[in-house]
């Protein structure tokens, strides 16, 4: 009789050790109303926006603070977001059906909750030039060569600490500033949050800027690594 409970007990271990491996993730469909709500200055940290179009597609337009991982790349890229693994995540392409292909396998390489957007044909975003990448993304760069690291904080808080190599231009005085960033270089904007980075980086793709980067995670967000000064 014991042998019989003690059998009885270890199939049900069994059986719920393997349902919860078989945990199912299911992409939801969202309208773009909802996530151009979610994006607004308060909200975005919140969510991951992610748009899948190719690269040369993300560079003419596309959704404010929205980093580009496409399709075709998201298997060799899914450690860029791999903190981000359990949270919101949503993505966009030209329409719902595209991103949904994209959607799919980010769920196969362990997303846990993924919504498909309206498209930009589907929908009317706010769209920007410049570019968004996460901080991860963002130390690689530094080590690009062409390449020029701008703190777009106070000039107090650069002396306190910044990323070694990176010059100071607070975003208060761009326009005094302009003769310090070449166009023929690629552009890194960071500060302490990625409101700043994100408005200068902005302000230098309407005067034609081409190469502009502006972290979405700023040095209060991710582990940069600081220094006093460039000694």
């Amino acid at each position: 009789m014991k042998k019989r409970i003690l059998l009885f007990l270890l199939i049900i271990f069994i059986c719920s050790i393997f349902l919860a491996c078989a945990e199912k993730v299911f992409v939801q469909d969202v309208r773009g109303s909802r996530l151009q709500k979610l994006n607004a200055e308060g909200l975005k940290d919140s969510i991951l926006i992610i748009d899948t179009r190719t690269n040369e597609e993300y560079k003419v337009k596309h959704i404010r603070n929205a980093i580009n991982i496409p399709k075709a790349e998201i298997k060799d890229r899914i450690i860029e977001i791999s903190d981000w693994l359990e949270k919101p995540i949503y993505v966009y392409a030209k329409d719902s059906d595209e991103s949904f292909e994209a959607a799919k396998l980010f769920v196969k390489y362990g997303c846990k909750e993924i919504y498909n957007t309206e498209g930009l044909e589907e929908y009317t975003y706010e769209l920007i030039r410049y570019n968004s990448v996460r901080g991860i993304k963002f130390e690689k760069m530094m080590a690009e060569p062409n390449t020029l690291i701008v703190d777009c904080r106070s000039l107090r808080a650069y002396k306190i600490s910044h990323i070694r190599g990176a010059i100071s231009i607070p975003f208060v005085y761009l326009d005094k500033n302009l003769d310090k960033l070449p166009r023929n270089m690629t552009i890194l904007l960071y500060d302490s949050v990625g409101t700043a980075a994100e408005r200068m980086a902005n302000d230098l793709a309407i005067m034609g800027y081409a190469e502009v980067y502006a972290s979405i995670d700023g040095v209060n967000e991710y582990p940069f690594v600081l220094v006093a000064d460039d000694n």
